[in-house]
Order: C-alpha cells, then sequence, then structure tokens
C-alpha cells in the first residue's frame, strides 16, 4: 500500500504537473480539429462516391445508411483518440498523485485477475477482457479492489461495468450464493434462441452451472419481481436477504450508474458485486468518453451516431486549462460512492456465518 503523502508534497507534485499538461492540452486540440477536418473530407467523399458511382445501387433501402453509419463509428473512434490520450494523462498526471493522498493503490490499467472471477460462477461468456481504473485498499479487517471491467465475445460486448471484490478475513461463507437482477421475460426468450444458433449469452449467466446450486425463493414480493437467487446452502442465503444488502445495492447501484444488471456473489472469504454500466465512472471531462462501438454490430453504430454526436464534436475538455480542483472534486466523490458502498455491505453482512 503507498505510503500517505503530505499536502505540502501533493500540491507540489500537482504544480509541476500542470504546466506539462498544458502543453500536452494544445497539442492534443490541435491534433484532435485536424482529425475532424480529415474525417469531415472523408464522410463527404465516401458519400459523394456512393451517391454517384453507377455500380453501387443505393436503391436498396440500408446500403447508404448502413455505410455511412459504419464509416462514421470508426472515424468518430479515430478521431476520439486525442480525447482519450489526454485523459489518460490527466489520470497519469493527477489522479496518480491524488490517490497517493490517500493511501489507496491505483493503476491506470488494472484488473482484478480472471482466475479469482471464475469461482464465483458469474463472468459472461467470454474470449477477451479488459479493465481500467484498478482501485485497491482496506476498510478494516477488510480488503477491497474495484475497477471498470470490459468482457467482449468474438469482439462485442457481453459485459461492461463496474466490478467490487471483497476479502473477508475472519466471517467466511460455507455456502455460494448467487443473488442476480432478474433478466426480463422476453430477454429469455431471445436468449434461447441465440444458445439454439450457436450465439453466446449476452451479459451475466442466467444460471449458474454448478450442479449443486440451486434456484432459491425469494419471501418479499418486491425484491423477488426484481431479483433471482441460487445457492448451495438455503439457511445461510436466507440470512443473506434478510440483511437487506440486495434492496440497498439496487437503489444505490441504479441511482449512481443507471445500472441496468446487478449481482452480488457470496462465496468462501469473498463478496463479488457486478453493476452494468452506461459510461466510464473514472473518466475526466463533462463529454467523458463513452463504451467504443461495436463495429460488427449496426445496432450499436447508429446507436453511438444518434446519441453521442455531441460528445465526438465537442472541443469543450480542450477548451481551458485543467481545472485541477475541479477534477479532483469529481474524482473524489465517485471513489467516495465506491467506499460508501463497501462500508454498508460491510456493515450490514450477517453477524454469523454458518460453520
Amino acid at each position: 500500500m503507498p505510503q500517505r503523502v503530505t499536502k505540502q508534497e501533493f500540491q507540489r507534485q500537482i504544480q509541476a504537473a500542470e504546466h506539462d499538461l498544458d502543453i500536452f492540452r494544445k497539442e492534443k486540440h490541435r491534433e484532435f480539429i485536424k482529425r475532424q477536418i480529415v474525417s469531415v473530407l472523408i464522410l463527404t467523399g465516401g458519400v459523394l462516391w456512393l451517391l454517384f458511382d453507377p455500380d453501387i445501387d443505393t436503391r436498396e433501402p440500408f446500403v447508404l445508411p448502413v455505410a455511412i453509419a459504419l464509416c462514421f463509428g470508426f472515424l468518430a473512434w479515430w478521431t476520439g483518440l486525442s480525447k482519450k490520450e489526454y485523459r489518460q494523462e490527466i489520470k497519469r498526471k493527477i489522479y496518480s498523485h491524488a490517490i497517493a493522498s490517500t493511501g489507496l493503490f491505483y493503476d491506470i490499467d488494472g484488473m482484478i485477475p480472471v482466475v479469482r472471477l471464475r469461482p464465483m460462477e458469474m463472468l459472461p461468456m467470454h474470449n477477451e477482457y479488459a479493465a481500467q481504473d484498478y482501485f485497491r485498499g482496506k476498510n478494516g479487517d477488510a480488503d477491497f479492489e474495484f475497477c471498470e471491467a470490459h468482457f467482449l465475445y468474438r469482439h462485442i460486448t457481453q459485459f461492461y461495468g463496474l466490478l467490487l471484490m471483497l476479502e473477508l478475513p475472519e466471517a467466511r461463507f460455507s455456502g455460494h450464493t448467487v443473488i442476480r437482477s432478474r433478466p426480463p421475460r422476453m430477454d429469455g426468450i431471445r436468449q434461447k434462441i441465440r444458445g439454439m444458433f450457436g450465439f453466446p449469452v449476452k451479459g451475466m449467466p442466467h444460471k449458474v452451472r454448478k450442479k449443486n446450486m440451486k434456484p432459491h425463493p425469494i419471501g418479499d414480493p418486491a425484491l423477488a419481481r426484481e431479483f433471482i437467487a441460487f445457492t448451495d446452502n438455503a439457511k445461510e442465503a436466507e440470512e443473506i436477504l434478510n440483511t437487506q444488502i440486495p434492496e440497498y445495492l439496487s437503489g444505490r447501484l441504479k441511482s449512481l450508474y443507471r445500472s441496468g444488471e446487478i449481482a452480488i456473489v457470496f462465496y468462501g472469504t469473498s463478496i463479488l458485486i457486478m453493476s452494468s454500466l452506461e459510461r466510464p465512472i473514472f473518466e475526466p471531462g463533462e463529454d467523458a468518453a463513452t463504451p467504443a462501438a461495436e463495429f460488427g454490430n449496426i445496432k450499436s453504430v447508429l446507436r453511438a451516431v444518434i446519441e453521442f454526436l455531441p460528445q465526438i464534436l465537442s472541443h469543450r475538455i480542450f477548451r481551458s486549462r485543467v481545472s485541477v480542483q475541479r477534477y479532483l472534486d469529481v474524482f473524489y466523490k465517485d471513489i467516495d460512492d465506491v467506499i460508501k458502498t463497501i462500508d454498508t455491505v460491510l456493515l450490514h453482512l450477517p453477524r454469523k456465518t454458518q460453520k
């Protein structure tokens, strides 16, 4: 765990970083403008080519919009690299020092190892796992770590969200209990059809693969409408459900991140919380980057074009010198939101677990 630095040392580090960041900001702004100009020229040329090339039948209803959407999606990603690189530099120059002042560990490109996540039985089918903004610290006797994770299968997003792992040295769960958001009724039908044709189930697994784990009834009707539970220890699962942890996490994570999917796993000495995200949490700037459009998914590209055009075109992050205090205020609040979630989960754990 890094040592806390004094306020004077922290201020010295930040002041030294501000000058370098301002030079980098101006450089990336010039690069961003050049890429926007090139993108406009390429798009204009591409549209004219599609309209006037006699070998292309633009009378087909989807030829022109799909081609434009794919081209726009790629150029938006290419143009946005300037913003991404600038944000990464802000993280390296400012956020890394800010975290050191709190005593937490922070790694921009770190992740929770997948070998520790796999036994929890909640990972989606994937052949790619990427993560960013990894934090690690202690809360009393409990160790915690969290990061933003992206699971993909054949380049298609299966889950994008927050992973939060708690390690409890004293309270050891004798069973394995999973509480996750109830999938929409039609979603279950769609996933069955996907499975029949060999496509992976998107999102968290609808069923736990462990043979001895069975569905567990949830007594509270309101909670049962929102969650389903699986366990191999019914008594322990009932104790966990009575803690009101699921209700608390549902309300909090949805209000903070508009989470569509939530899962809480209790196993051994570990608690895993998974919460889907609409956009990254710890990105500096009001026009923070959103998860990249999936170029193999036309609907995803069109959604990116329609919803994120203002962010793609915005110069806001480049317009003025870095406001260190403003960025840090938001950064500390985002971290505090996660820490308060950890505090409440630890406070409401069952006092006794089955031996």
